[in-house]
């Protein structure tokens, strides 16, 4: 099919991605990062590192207000979207 959006600016390489509930946003995260993305524009809306090691699933929460990050390290943390504060954290949750 054909693109829905081109985010410009990117990650080199986006390892996991993630759609949000309400349709217009998408979270991407790479090696050492998460981006989210307004698909309507391409516009990267918000952007945090991950230091925890190469990330291995990212989901968005129904409301869109938190992602969870699980590394390969096995850290699993809830961040809140519009800062990339870590809300709730957790090590060894799997591995």
């Amino acid at each position: 099919g054909n693109p829905v959006a081109r985010m410009e600016g990117g990650l080199d390489t986006a390892q996991v991605v993630s759609a949000f509930a309400d349709g217009g946003r998408v979270a991407m995260a790479g090696a050492d990062e998460v981006r989210v993305w307004e698909l309507a524009t391409g516009r990267q809306l918000h952007a945090w590192p991950v230091r925890e090691g190469l990330t291995e699933l990212i989901a968005a929460s129904p409301d869109g207000k938190t992602v969870a990050v699980c590394t390969r390290s096995g850290r699993l943390s809830l961040r809140a979207v519009d800062t990339g504060k870590e809300v709730v954290g957790a090590d060894k949750v799997y591995g």
